[in-house]
């Protein structure tokens, strides 16, 4: 599915940044993996849980506007 069926257009700039912050942080890993240094493993696992929870909330939030739009339709369809 594309992006746009789970995100809203208003939310494109904050999923792109979390997208972003994602791809950055999973290279960060496979240098720590290649170096085999891995002191900053907790903060790359931070970074990407976090990005994933935004990603995760902003889902959400398109969820939730479109089960309240189709609730809205359906009432203005049968109410009026």
């Amino acid at each position: 599915m594309a992006l746009k069926e789970h995100y809203l257009m208003e939310d494109w700039q904050q999923m792109l940044d979390e997208v972003e912050n994602i791809m950055n942080t999973s290279i960060n890993a496979l240098h720590m993996a290649e170096n085999a240094e891995f002191s900053s493993k907790r903060e790359v696992m931070l970074k990407l849980e976090r990005s994933l929870d935004t990603l995760h909330a902003l889902n959400r939030k398109k969820i939730d506007r479109d089960i309240s739009e189709q609730a809205t339709s359906y009432l203005r369809r049968h109410m009026f």
